[in-house]
């Protein structure tokens, strides 16, 4: 069933496995490689990693065949010379059938497209002695050609989608903005809490000093409550001013009885 595919659909199977990886090298299509118009030949697809710590860019190129007539030109031609200048490594991708791994030059890796898609048959191999990495000229025709489909990305865009995308962004900064309030208020209400327990264990300590000093206070406020009584009545309890002093007496007596504070009683009941 694979064979049967036509040239183009299996450039973009290619390129969709390359970009379906879990960390995907920029894939590039239908490149024209160093020199003008191409004159190294036009790759099917390109792939650029990014090394680790930036300190290698390995451009690796694959020349996909769909009928047999057109691989075998192709080395009979000894066309896939031509692109070993720029690359570092080259691969043949073919379906499963088409041809043989010893009819495929040994520099050169093998990639089948079976029943489960796309696998490796044979690693390429460094081009030592071709290989010498892309030229300036190369490093420009891959800047441009990315500019260019990003530019075709973006006109491809409809106008709802454009809506859309720029609706999704204001609703996004409303969020956003949303959020932010809900965490100045929230914000708020912890530094008042604060400041709430601030004044509560304030007026716990001055709750605590003011019961340390009740006892004096109200000792000293008998005592004032028995002189005023004392006043009222003369040197034998005779009171100046008939029941009615006598009584206001005895409710002051019984007010500084009553503030007196309960101390223990030794030897009492």
């Amino acid at each position: 069933m694979t064979a049967t595919l036509s040239h183009r659909a299996l450039v973009e199977s290619l390129a969709g496995h390359f970009a379906a990886r879990q960390r995907p090298p920029l894939v590039f299509t239908e490149v024209a490689l160093e020199g003008s118009y191409g004159s190294h030949g036009r790759l099917d697809v390109v792939t650029l990693a990014i090394g680790r710590n930036y300190t290698h860019f390995p451009l690796w190129g694959y020349e996909v065949k769909a009928t047999r007539s057109d691989l075998l030109y192709d080395l009979a031609e000894r066309k896939w010379e031509r692109y070993c200048g720029p690359l570092h490594r080259l691969h043949f991708a073919f379906p499963v059938g088409l041809a043989s791994l010893d009819e495929i030059p040994a520099p050169c890796g093998v990639l089948l497209l079976g029943a489960n898609g796309w696998w490796h048959a044979r690693v390429a191999r460094d081009l030592d002695g071709h290989g010498t990495g892309p030229r300036t000229d190369t490093w420009l025709r891959l800047l441009l050609r990315m500019q260019t489909e990003l530019w075709a990305e973006r006109k491809r865009e409809t106008r709802g989608d454009r809506l859309r995308r720029l609706a999704k962004i204001q609703e996004d900064r409303e969020l956003a903005g949303e959020l932010s309030a809900r965490f100045l208020k929230a914000l708020r209400e912890l530094e008042r809490d604060r400041s709430n327990l601030k004044w509560r264990e304030r007026q716990a300590r001055e709750l605590e000093a003011a019961a340390k000093d009740a006892p004096a206070v109200l000792d000293a406020l008998g005592m004032i409550l028995e002189q005023a009584a004392t006043a009222m009545h003369g040197p034998l309890g005779y009171a100046r001013n008939g029941r009615h002093a006598t009584q206001a007496r005895q409710k002051i007596l019984d007010l500084a009885d009553s503030l007196k504070p309960d101390r223990p009683q030794v030897g009492g009941r």
